[in-house]
C-alpha cells in the first residue's frame, strides 16, 4: 500500500475511523461530504484507486461493502475441534485457514437480501 495522494489517506482514515467507532463502512455520501468533494463519483474514483492499491477490500454489488485491509484481521475463537477440521479442509483447499474462512463469509454476505435462506438451503 503505497503511494497514496492526500485525498486517498483521507478517505481511508475516513473508512477506517467508521469502521472502528460504528462496524459499519461509510456511505458515499458521507465519504462525500465528509472530504468536501462535490459528487460521488469522485468518491467512486477514490475507492477504486484505494482498491487497485490494496488499501481496501470491496464485495461487488453489495452496499457498503468496504472494509480496510487492517480491519480484515479478526480473531475468532474456535473449539479445537473445529478448528482441526478447518486446518485439514484449507490444506486440501491448498489454502490458509484465514482464505478459507474469508471465502465463506463473502460468499455468505454476497446472497441477495430478498433471499435469507438460501445459505441454510444449501
Amino acid at each position: 500500500m503505497m503511494g497514496l495522494t492526500k485525498k486517498q489517506r483521507a478517505c481511508l482514515s475516513y473508512i477506517e475511523a467508521c469502521w472502528q467507532e460504528t462496524g459499519v463502512p461509510p456511505s458515499f455520501d458521507e465519504m462525500k461530504d465528509h472530504l468536501g468533494l462535490r459528487s460521488k463519483s469522485g468518491i467512486a474514483r477514490l475507492i477504486k484507486s484505494l482498491e487497485e492499491r490494496g488499501a481496501i477490500e470491496r464485495i461487488p454489488n453489495l452496499a457498503r461493502a468496504i472494509m480496510p485491509k487492517r480491519a480484515a484481521n479478526i480473531s475468532i475463537l474456535l473449539p479445537a475441534e473445529l478448528e482441526t477440521r478447518l486446518r485439514l479442509v484449507a490444506a486440501t483447499a491448498n489454502v490458509t485457514p484465514e482464505s478459507y474462512v474469508a471465502s465463506i463469509v463473502r460468499d455468505r454476505l454476497a446472497i441477495p437480501s430478498d433471499n435469507p435462506l438460501k445459505a441454510t438451503q444449501e
